[in-house]
């Protein structure tokens, strides 16, 4: 169990971000790893701000279809945890390159 540097926390989500996020959910998603996407939609694209005209933000924009969340929670096993790490280590993210091949004659 790690050190506990704030007793008055409550962790209760483990964000990360990747560039193949649709591609990363899908590899832990079948080795029994649920995540989920807890912010979807940039602030200046928020309903709340539909009245307005906002600025663009390149880096929200690119924040929001990254970012996903990982399994954390008080009774999360050691050996769930040691999964999605395994998991994590062996996802390797689809490229260009490993696309469909040209048929050779």
């Amino acid at each position: 169990m790690p050190a506990e540097f704030d007793a008055g926390h409550v962790y209760h989500l483990f964000p990360v971000r990747s560039e193949a996020r649709d591609h990363l959910q899908r590899h832990l998603r079948e080795h029994g790893i649920e995540t989920l996407i807890h912010y979807p939609i940039p602030l200046p694209r928020q309903a709340v701000f539909s009245t307005d005209d906002p600025r663009q933000c390149p880096v929200a924009d690119r924040v929001c279809r990254e970012v996903f969340s990982l399994p954390l929670y008080p009774s999360l096993a050691t050996a769930a945890i040691d999964a999605v790490a395994t998991s994590l280590a062996a996802f390797r993210p689809v490229t260009a390159a490993d696309g469909p091949k040209p048929a050779t004659p």
